[in-house]
């Protein structure tokens, strides 16, 4: 399906906790998210230790982060060397292609600026462009939503786990580009690539409306805490 949607580039520049997009100041959606108390997290901080912790973490973020970067150059059909890579960012690499055929996704956007003037919040979208269920890779006891295919919205996950409130990023993405643009994304999908292994969620649009209050909610706090004014 051709890509019928356009959003211009905007200058970028990218803070810890706000992003500057055009000149204007807007909160950055993971940002807003880390009001919402991981309590998973504050007692494996409390298992393991501080120092400990922060270590696995920064070599997670690194995994992430080399892992976004390839499944971006393979979406855009640009030339990387595999074999610079960890072993680990190799398997799921392998996993992806598989992915990309069995899912038939056709990239239109990958690491998609997304920003909402009305509540003030912008992040960036792993996938944008079109994706079709594939069974064999959702997670146990959850049925296909995109059977048929849609203009769907994606994100690469290497955490331990897919956390609840990652659906709330998406959901706040899904607003963003309709904002922007007028269409409404069919709905959204989270890819959890970990230990060689590659399981998916999905969320229809209706869904992800629900979602977005929530996230409001978040937002709220958010700005609370930062002494942030609406606009």
């Amino acid at each position: 399906m051709p890509k019928a949607w356009k959003i211009e580039k905007p200058s970028c520049e990218v803070h810890n906790e706000y992003y500057i997009l055009n000149g204007h100041k807007y909160s950055r959606v993971t940002s807003v998210l880390g009001v919402i108390a991981k309590h998973g997290l504050a007692a494996w901080y409390s298992r393991v230790g501080m120092k400990k912790a922060k270590e696995v973490l920064e070599t997670r973020q690194i995994i992430g982060t080399k892992t976004h970067h390839i499944f971006e150059m393979s979406l855009l059909g640009k030339e990387f060397n595999l074999e610079e890579y960890e072993q680990e960012i190799k398997d799921s690499f392998a996993l992806f292609e598989q992915f990309k055929i069995n899912t038939k996704l056709e990239v239109h956007a990958a690491e998609q600026r997304l920003w909402s003037e009305t509540y003030g919040f912008a992040g960036t979208s792993d996938y944008l462009g079109m994706y079709t269920t594939c069974d064999d890779y959702l997670v146990r006891g959850h049925k296909a939503k995109f059977s048929d295919g849609g203009l769907i919205l994606g994100d690469w996950k290497t955490s331990r786990s897919i956390y609840n409130e990652a659906f709330l990023q998406l959901s706040a993405y899904a607003w963003a580009f309709y904002e922007l643009t007028g269409i409404k994304v069919d709905g959204a999908f989270i890819a959890h690539f970990r230990d060689g292994k590659l399981k998916v969620r999905e969320k229809t649009y209706d869904e992800l409306v629900e979602l977005f209050e929530v996230y409001k909610g978040a937002l709220k706090l958010y700005k609370w805490t930062h002494k942030i004014e609406d606009k």
